[in-house]
């Protein structure tokens, strides 16, 4: 708690400004709470409370003319008993609002600590996402490379085949050639023999090419 006479006079004007408005508006039947003066004031408790008990005691003083002056020793006894009864209840409260700050700190210091749980798990899931996408980008190339080179082995089998049916077509018409010209005689032996080679050259290459295109 502060002391009183550290208290600027900038804040202890604008504490009693507040405890004057709020002693008003109950019609001056009682004091205002502190925690009032203090939403009121915007000060931190330790400049309202000190601030408060003084107001309080000048509160105290009597103001009333009477026709006998009570003797001081009663006048003494009064105050010293109303002004340790405020005192008491001045602390208990404080001890109730300091309470309660303690366990509004605990509670926020609760939810900083999921909030920033709930972060790191939030980033945590982002990151995956992430991961999970550039494996799906990976693996949609993987797919669409592994196809490209299907289609080309495709293509280069088919024209491979179409060769070899056009070896076959050439070889069927030399067999046919040959059939005639072995019922030919005399300059068509020579013809035969020719014809034969090629034949048989044309064979050994047909399977070339159907060995080259087993799997």
């Amino acid at each position: 708690m502060a002391d009183n006479s550290t208290i600027p006079d900038e804040i202890r004007e604008r504490i009693i400004s507040a405890i004057n408005e709020l002693y008003e508006n109950n019609n001056r039947e009682s004091f205002p709470k502190l925690q009032e003066v203090r939403d009121l004031a915007k000060c931190n408790m330790n400049f309202v409370s000190p601030v408060m008990q003084e107001w309080q005691r000048s509160q105290m003083k009597p103001s009333i003319s009477v026709t006998e002056t009570l003797p001081e020793s009663l006048v003494e006894i009064c105050m010293n008993g109303a002004r340790a009864a405020l005192i008491e209840a001045q602390e208990l409260e404080n001890k109730k609002l300091l309470s309660a700050e303690a366990g509004w700190e605990a509670e926020r210091a609760r939810f900083i600590a999921i909030n920033d749980e709930l972060a790191l798990a939030y980033e945590g899931l982002v990151a995956e996402m992430e991961h999970y996408k550039v494996t799906a980008a990976n693996n949609e190339q993987m797919y669409k490379d592994a196809f490209e080179l299907e289609a080309a082995n495709a293509k280069r089998l088919r024209s491979k085949l179409a060769k070899v049916k056009a070896t076959a077509v050439l070889a069927d018409e030399l067999m046919a050639d040959l059939r005639l010209a072995r019922k030919q005689t005399g300059k068509a032996c020579a013809r035969i023999a020719w014809l034969e080679g090629q034949l048989e050259i044309l064979e050994k290459q047909n399977q070339k090419l159907l060995v080259s295109i087993r799997p």
